[in-house]
């Protein structure tokens, strides 16, 4: 009889020492990102943070990698949501905090009550050397990155953000070539020549005519490389890309878009042995006798010294005061970047003694919705100011000489059309 008693005894002691030591529980939390709501599924063992894991959003590919895949991780580490955002994912990275905020508030524990353990130290900044260091791993340093290692280099790439494509990884990806293979298995006649021709007129003949000639000279060989290199093109991914719907089509479209371009390229820098260092912003150029002889960095790494310095920084549509100083007239334009085009390269080349010439030009500055071809675009008078099916770096800067205001026509059927 006695021990019939002492087993349910027993039992009720292994619950009560169950529930002094803890429980283990999963609570779904919602968080707004970048593109939208982000579901986040966290793991807790009484008040200790075990897993966090995002399992629902709807965040642009790459860009947002590095937040879903370190933020997570940050948050277990810490046992607290204040942990530092991710570089240039900076709206998802606040998603994730949010949702796990959310989770934390549906479990009834508070930040104070979370088991918060110290964070390391973080390593001593190394310092480094290479053949050739390059800064910024947008398109063109990737390519940079790629043409030195496949000729033997050994080479550096560092770039300030979680993730590498800058600009490249936001475009469509699509590149202007005249005369490519592409364009010949599509049955579509152009020519170096030709593509010359088209960009200064676009330009209304401002650009380097000598450059400009270059480029479309090497404009083929750019696709064939890109090819060699993974990049694919789809021979009906051919647009016009033009206001003139009668020139050939010659803007190459990569299969995935940016991330289409960005992707192989990154892939086949890293089988060529370039050592791409994120999270790692360069922040001066290291001068000796008249010569640049590497870069110091703020990041992983604090210097890298190399016998060639490649700056491959983009532009600096996200930096408002270079915008104020080099294109006023854009000031209150909305630019598409991305958050590392903030002019670094520009600067540190000015401060070496670089000089500059013809330092700006708009391109992908936002008109969307406007940059509809069916539409009518007027300006404040009534009047139509531009012809709508023209470039949309040109309507851009229409628009801005219209005054910044313009108004866009349509009727019910197309905005039906729309919605649908």
């Amino acid at each position: 009889m006695n021990v019939r008693r002492a087993l349910p005894v027993a039992a009720l002691i292994v619950l009560l020492l169950t529930a002094a030591w803890g429980y283990a529980a999963t609570y779904e939390g919602v968080g707004r990102g970048y593109a939208g709501d982000m579901v986040v599924a966290v793991e807790l063992d009484g008040n200790v943070i075990v897993s966090v894991e995002v399992i629902e959003h709807s965040e642009t590919p790459i860009l947002s990698d590095a937040a879903i895949d370190a933020i997570p991780n940050r948050i277990v580490e810490a046992q607290s949501v204040d942990v530092d955002m991710v570089s240039g994912a900076t709206q998802t990275s606040q998603g994730i905090l949010a949702a796990v905020s959310d989770a934390l508030d549906q479990a009834g524990v508070s930040l104070e009550q979370l088991g918060v353990e110290a964070a390391p130290e973080p390593d001593e900044a190394e310092i480094m050397s290479a053949d050739v260091v390059i800064v910024g791993a947008g398109g063109a340093g990737l390519g940079a990155a790629i043409e030195s290692a496949a000729h033997g280099a050994e080479v550096i790439l560092l770039e300030k953000l979680s993730f590498a494509g800058g600009e490249t990884l936001i475009s469509a990806g699509g590149l202007q070539a005249g005369g490519s293979s592409v364009q010949e298995e599509a049955g579509i006649e152009d020519s170096a020549q030709e593509l010359f021709r088209y960009w200064m007129e676009k330009s209304y003949f401002r650009l380097d005519s000598d450059w400009t000639s270059t480029i479309a000279k090497e404009s083929a060989y750019n696709i064939e490389w890109l090819r060699e290199y993974g990049v694919e093109f789809a021979v009906d991914g051919l647009v016009h890309g033009s206001w003139n719907p009668n020139d050939p089509k010659r803007f190459h479209m990569p299969v995935g878009g940016g991330s289409g371009l960005v992707e192989p390229l990154v892939e086949s820098a890293e089988n060529l042995g370039v050592q791409i260092i994120y999270d790692t912003k360069a922040t001066e150029l290291i001068q000796e006798n008249g010569r640049i002889v590497g870069v110091l960095a703020d990041g992983q790494v604090s210097e890298v010294r190399a016998n060639a310095v490649i700056l491959a920084t983009g532009g600096f549509g996200n930096n408002p005061d270079l915008i104020a100083e080099y294109a006023p007239e854009f000031a209150d334009a909305e630019p598409v970047t991305t958050p590392g085009n903030t002019g670094s390269g520009l600067l540190m080349a000015k401060e070496a003694g670089a000089k500059t010439a013809d330092i700006f030009h708009a391109i992908g500055w936002q008109v969307s919705p406007l940059n509809l071809p069916e539409t009518v675009l007027v300006n404040r008078e009534g009047h139509r100011f531009i012809d709508e099916n023209a470039f949309y770096s040109l309507k851009a800067e229409a628009m801005i000489k219209a005054g910044g205001t313009v108004y866009q026509i349509f009727d019910s059927p197309w905005l039906a059309g729309q919605n649908e």
